[in-house]
């Protein structure tokens, strides 16, 4: 594969998944004392024909409106404070209940859990109450 900048793609591509060599594969050139301006520019002067050839990236879960990045995060520390206190006016919600409902909320995602636990350690009293530990935020 060439881009028409540069032979060095292919000769890592080659090195490295066909020839599988121990050392570095041969660079042209092979030290970064011999990069000149002209070859930099091959790559990122804006009348580089090799940069208008890439194509534009973009990120794909940021494409659509409705979708929303946030929900590859773990839960925030206000997430997390707004479920408890919109409890607090009813009935209290317990520690199980709390990690369930942001495990649910992000679909199982690694981490939650422990992220929850974490909030609730700095920020919370937890109480026993009927068998349940119960969470308040503390004021």
């Amino acid at each position: 594969m060439q881009s028409g900048a540069s032979t060095d793609f292919s000769a890592g591509i080659t090195a490295v998944l066909v020839d599988k060599i121990k050392g570095r594969p041969t660079w042209s050139p092979d030290k970064l004392s011999d990069v000149s301006d002209a070859i930099v520019r091959r790559f990122f002067d804006k009348d580089s024909g090799y940069l208008r050839a890439m194509p534009i990236l973009t990120r794909p879960f940021l494409s659509n409106d409705k979708q929303n990045p946030m929900k590859f995060a773990l839960p925030s520390e206000d997430a997390i404070l707004q479920v408890i206190k919109s409890k607090a006016k009813g009935d209290p919600i317990s520690l199980s209940d709390l990690v369930a409902h942001f495990d649910k909320l992000h679909s199982g995602k690694q981490g939650v859990e422990e992220k929850v636990l974490e909030v609730v350690r700095r920020m919370c009293d937890v109480t026993g109450y009927q068998g349940s530990e119960i969470v308040s935020w503390k004021q």
